[in-house]
């Protein structure tokens, strides 16, 4: 709920009560922490996490972090899997890194997402 009341603008979601600079403050602290440990942890397979939020969005055709989440949460476990399951059985007896597809997958996925993304946008005068 916080996350949509932000995206209708600083004036709205402050005029219906929400403390904008705190929760913006929270989110970005909440966010880099997340993204850290993650980083650390799982290393560069961690770049689906870009990509599936742009897919879930695309999707659902909403905004709505509520369905968002959720859903961007599942792609990501899909994506990581099938990317695992590729470089298992692609080049077998090899067994390459994950890494590896999760950059050659995600990679374009990214760019063809934000080629869009740019074209959609009106030109300035």
């Amino acid at each position: 709920r916080t996350l949509n009341l932000l995206q209708l603008g600083d004036d709205v979601a402050r005029g219906l009560g929400l403390p904008v600079g705190r929760v913006r403050l929270m989110t970005l602290t909440l966010g880099a922490a997340l993204v850290a440990a993650v980083v650390a942890v799982a290393g560069p397979i961690s770049f689906i996490g870009l990509l599936s939020p742009h897919l879930a969005r695309r999707l659902l055709r909403t905004s709505d972090a509520r369905q968002v989440l959720p859903l961007s949460a599942i792609l990501g476990a899909l994506l990581l899997c099938a990317a695992d399951l590729l470089a298992r059985r692609a080049f077998a007896p090899l067994d390459l890194p994950v890494g590896v597809f999760t950059t050659v997958i995600g990679g374009p996925l990214l760019l063809i997402l934000l080629r869009g993304r740019l074209g959609a946008r009106p030109e300035a005068a």
